[in-house]
């Protein structure tokens, strides 16, 4: 049995201004270090330049990638990164901050919801784990759509469990499930229909281990599926609307070909063995992967599937079961993406916090000497990290120079120092039955080295991001050409993402499509197909630019195309046309 919340302040003496001082820790450690890394090439760069174009263009209903429209995304997260950089300016640090807040504010949903649920001991434990985990750290220290996603999806579930709880009031279920049609609307549009079909077809699997039909009919009607669904519309509804309306080619290509064919078929080249998740998932949890063998454990024994909270009684406890709901909201959405054709680590992502739930409510539940031998486990592990971090100066790079991992390197030795000393920290509260400093302990050490190890990224931003290259030629193009504009750059049969937010200007492909296929059939004039009118082009207009790889500018250095080298890297070659 979990322990009362007043032994748990009894026996864990911390006080509410010590936890405000741990949490800002946390806030700071996690928000303070946001620009120390040039964006990395394709997603910080690709989503950093969508939002600028609609600060630029002060269109926020079309999303366009390099002045192409780019319709792979709904809106949401350019809409708040285009905020951002409204308010703080366009830099990393702005880029970064909506992933760096929805990653926080999952983290208070996370600890809000469970004190309701299972008291405030579960509820700091699950935060704490959710907060540390290092995939769900990393992600809320980059520009992509996938934390956003996975903060509406779990406002979404969060939501759902405090409306379904038995305790719950008339009024409470109603406003809580008007809260959870909100969280699948925003999720809609972050990232597609996704945010809909996965939350529906959880709660469909969970509706047959209801005892009786009438509990299940009334789930059902406790969702409030007639206003719930105008509130969804009323969020979604007007851009998908908005944007059909102006390129009615939008939804074949949003619906068919984004999502549809992205399932099930391998258009998108990312199909991968069907266990390809099972390390982000469990890896991605360090370091608390160990206690995944507790909820197995348990789950056999049933005892994570009782579903009664402090809040309840056992006479009620069968009508509804969070932690059953939790459990299946974790497999469905595994399974699901396990068995797409389309596969990314970070589809994972939405599963932390639900599993960071369960595991908070394990540690409570551990004797001591359950709880000691898993940290000492951890603190094995962190060990064995440690000794082997040197290995990545070695790592095999083909277009990385090997002195850039050998500096990264370094990061990560004393990064995997930190997470040792305090894993043995932890150890020693472990050792003393100090539960919760133990893990306050593994906590803070374990955040601080990761963010030590992503902050030491940087050294390889050279290789990662066009930064370095931007600030060589921005000289060049500060000169006006004969029409008093900056002059062209082209992206000859390659294209850097991060390039065109550092020199804040549009790149014009040639003989390259990438991802922006679709954006350049629908505008064919804002490319160059062939390198015959590319070249053409180049010999007339002097004091244009051009990127392109090593292999290229070898070629039209053979076939006598006058160019002046300005940069030159292992990824990128940069070069002039000459001055008259």
């Amino acid at each position: 049995m979990s322990h009362s919340y007043q032994d748990f302040q009894k026996n864990s003496p911390i006080s509410m201004t010590a936890i405000c001082i741990l949490g800002a820790c946390i806030v700071f450690i996690c928000f303070a270090p946001l620009d120390y890394c040039k964006l990395i090439k394709p997603d910080e760069g690709r989503y950093a330049i969508i939002a600028r174009e609609m600060v630029v263009t002060k269109d926020w209903i079309v999303p366009r990638l390099n002045g192409l429209l780019y319709f792979e995304k709904p809106p949401l997260h350019y809409w708040m990164t285009a905020i951002s950089f409204s308010l703080f300016g366009e830099n990393e640090w702005s880029a970064r901050l909506w992933s760096a807040i929805a990653g926080m504010s999952g983290v208070l949903m996370l600890f809000f919801a469970a004190s309701r649920l299972f008291g405030r001991e579960v509820a700091l434990y699950s935060a704490l784990i959710l907060v540390s985990s290092i995939f769900y750290l990393s992600l809320s220290r980059i520009n992509t759509v996938d934390m956003g996603l996975s903060l509406f999806m779990e406002i979404a579930l969060m939501s759902m469990l405090l409306a379904q709880r038995d305790s719950a009031t008339p009024k409470e279920n109603r406003w809580w499930s008007y809260l959870m049609w909100v969280g699948l609307a925003l999720a809609v549009l972050t990232k597609g229909p996704m945010g809909i079909i996965l939350p529906a077809g959880i709660f469909i699997c969970y509706l047959p281990f209801s005892k009786k039909f009438s509990h299940a009919l009334t789930l059902i009607k406790k969702i409030h599926l007639g206003v719930g669904t105008l509130i969804f519309l009323a969020i979604t509804a007007p851009w998908f609307i908005a944007i059909s309306l102006r390129h009615p080619a939008f939804l074949k290509f949003f619906f068919v070909r984004e999502h549809i064919e992205r399932f099930l078929t391998n258009a998108h080249n990312r199909d991968e063995v069907w266990w390809y998740l099972v390390p982000f998932l469990f890896f991605g949890f360090l370091p608390w992967t160990t206690f995944f063998l507790s909820l197995i454990q348990r789950k056999i024994r049933n005892e994570i599937f009782i579903g009664t909270n402090t809040h309840t009684s056992a006479s009620n406890s069968t009508r509804f079961k969070p932690n059953l709901l939790l459990i299946i909201w974790s497999i469905f959405i595994f399974c699901f993406f396990s068995f797409s054709s389309s596969k990314l680590p970070t589809y994972v992502l939405p599963i932390y916090p639900a599993l960071a739930l369960l595991l908070g409510q394990v540690i409570t539940k551990l004797t001591h000497r359950q709880f000691f031998y898993q940290i000492l486990i951890i603190s094995i592990i962190a060990l064995i990290a440690l000794i082997f971090s040197p290995q990545i100066a070695n790592y095999p790079a083909r277009h990385t120079p090997q002195i850039l991992y050998y500096n990264w390197s370094w990061w990560v030795i004393v990064a995997g120092s930190i997470w040792f000393c305090g894993s043995i920290g932890a150890l020693i509260f472990a050792r003393y039955n100090k539960r919760l400093f133990s893990t306050i302990t593994m906590t803070l050490s374990f955040l601080l080295a990761t963010h030590l190890a992503i902050s030491g990224y940087e050294e390889l931003a050279p290789s990662f991001s066009s930064a370095y290259a931007a600030t060589k030629i921005l000289p060049y193009l500060s000169k006006k050409s004969t029409n008093n504009n900056s002059p062209n750059f082209y992206a000859v049969k390659t294209y850097d993402h991060t390039l065109p937010f550092y020199i804040k200007q549009r790149l014009i492909l040639v003989n390259h499509t990438d991802e922006m296929e679709f954006g350049i059939v629908q505008e064919p004039e804002k490319w160059i197909e062939t390198m015959e009118v590319f070249v053409q082009r180049w010999k007339q207009e002097p004091g244009a630019l051009a990127l392109m790889t090593k292999g290229t500018y070898n070629e039209l250095k053979k076939a006598s195309l006058p160019m002046k080298l300005i940069f030159e890297d292992s990824r990128r070659t940069i070069v002039l046309s000459p001055l008259n």
